[in-house]
């Protein structure tokens, strides 16, 4: 089962989700790609390289963060989590160029199907976390239809500045 918080927000309004999360409990973020076969962790979800603004990130709490499995993807090759299995929750940064806001998320799996057909949950203390985390972030930011929206990216919707792009 899967649960999911679709957003739009500045780089400001990210900032502050992420100042929100760490407020529940540390959390190591991870870059969604790594090269070589342990987790790639971060600083913070501000984070550009080569010239390029990454938007997609994982969270995961330091204490599932040592036992983290990443798998080998061949084509392109790099190594990921599996956000189907593995303790992490997945947040997909907003892109924004001055004109536009593209929709964002935030998206965790509690249970899933196992080879045998089995549902298989993921263990309690993740998926409270996870709750917490879902919790925590529509508290700090503004219904917008079926979605959320950050304090900044509301000010400039409602002024005109950007369009918000799904």
């Amino acid at each position: 089962m899967g649960h999911q918080l679709n957003l739009y927000l500045t780089l400001k309004d990210t900032e502050m989700v992420e100042d929100a999360i760490r407020a529940i409990e540390p959390v190591a973020i991870l870059h969604r790609r790594s090269k070589g076969p342990a987790p790639r962790v971060l600083t913070s979800l501000r984070h550009d390289e080569d010239g390029h603004t990454w938007l997609f990130f994982d969270l995961v709490r330091p204490a599932d963060l040592a036992m983290l499995p990443v798998r080998h993807v061949a084509g392109p090759d790099y190594w990921t989590v599996d956000v189907q299995r593995d303790p992490v929750l997945e947040f997909n940064r907003c892109f924004s160029d001055g004109r536009i806001i593209r929709r964002g998320r935030v998206y965790f799996v509690s249970s899933y199907f196992g080879p045998d057909g089995a549902p298989v949950m993921k263990d309690e203390a993740f998926v409270k976390w996870g709750r917490k985390v879902v919790r925590r972030i529509r508290s700090i930011l503004t219904k917008h239809g079926g979605d959320y929206i950050g304090p900044e990216a509301k000010a400039l919707l409602a002024a005109s500045q950007v369009s918000l792009v799904t």
